[in-house]
């Protein structure tokens, strides 16, 4: 039989001494998540519906497809909400891209964003681990 590992002295559990946020990979953090985010699941799955657009999130993730002609303005209100709401954006995760019908090619939008960082200049859009291609979807795997 082997010996127990304690998992605190194992330093597997740390606590989170910021006072923010909620606990990563908790069974919990989804739900609060969820619970915190209704009002502004709501007002933005609107507003994204009103422009013709679609509208999704899973926990901190967040996706928008709508016209180009309204990317900035819808950008603009979700980071009007978030503020109420008292959450940050990270700008060097947000990624936005524009998709040209007529050449079928994905364009990196921060520009029109104003948010360029060299940290997020990809090549594709992604979303929970999915990189959306002209010529596919791929999921990555992160280990």
């Amino acid at each position: 039989m082997s010996p127990k590992l304690s998992v605190s002295k194992a330093g597997l559990i740390r606590q989170n001494k910021s006072g923010r946020g909620i606990p990563q990979d908790s069974p919990i953090s989804d739900l609060i998540a969820n619970v915190y985010m209704h009002d502004f699941d709501i007002k933005m799955n609107d507003y994204v519906l009103a422009r013709g657009g679609y509208y999704a999130r899973y926990s901190d993730d967040i996706v928008v497809l709508i016209d180009e002609s309204l990317l900035k303005e819808a950008y603009d209100f979700m980071k009007t909400l978030i503020n109420e709401d008292k959450i940050e954006i990270n700008d060097k995760k947000t990624d936005a891209f524009t998709f040209d019908k007529a050449t079928g090619q994905f364009k990196n939008g921060l520009d029109i964003l104003g948010t360029l960082h060299p940290f997020n200049q990809k090549q594709y859009p992604q979303y929970l681990g999915f990189i959306m291609r002209e010529d596919g979807v791929l999921f990555v795997v992160t280990l």
